[in-house]
């Protein structure tokens, strides 16, 4: 694992959009101008990619071939105000995945949170990530909250206007 450097953002940033692109809603997707949504996406995440929110690790093979990076730093404080550790984004290179490398990130980021006194350690998957969400599984995560979603398209009960729901009591 190294510190990543200045040329590696590139890969990181490609990573970071087609992860969370393919992890939004499908009906969602339909709605959305690819290019109109990552250039809103990146300037929502620039302050943890590349603005000293978290820390960016590589990792790397032996020749210098990128294989994974980690996101990591602080999280919390919302809900509780206990803070822990946050992964914000972990990715292994798609040819190298099933090897080893996605479970050598998550145990790095452990440590790394554990030199820095944190009792716990979170992150966020996709429900339609079925192998990570094992992956995380299998390193002993376990869910805490259920994120929920629901279409306003009127299909379930009709349309309702917010004067209507005003009104009920």
């Amino acid at each position: 694992m190294r510190r990543a450097r200045r040329a590696d953002y590139r890969t990181i940033w490609t990573a970071t959009f087609e992860t969370v692109w393919n992890d939004t809603p499908a009906e969602e997707r339909a709605r959305l101008d690819r290019a109109a949504w990552e250039k809103h996406f990146r300037k929502k995440l620039e302050p943890y990619v590349e603005g000293g929110r978290t820390e960016a690790w590589v990792a790397e093979d032996p020749a210098g071939t990128f294989l994974g990076y980690l996101l990591v730093g602080p999280g919390g404080g919302f809900l509780t105000p206990e803070t822990h550790a946050f992964v914000y984004d972990v990715w292994v290179s798609p040819e190298r995945r099933r090897e080893g490398i996605g479970v050598d990130l998550l145990r790095w980021a452990e440590a790394w949170a554990r030199e820095r006194g944190y009792r716990n350690i979170k992150l966020e998957v996709a429900e339609s990530n079925v192998v990570g969400r094992s992956l995380y599984e299998k390193l002993g995560f376990r869910a805490e909250r259920h994120y929920m979603g629901k279409a306003l398209d009127g299909t379930e009960d009709g349309p309702r206007r917010a004067k209507d729901v005003q009104n009920v009591k």
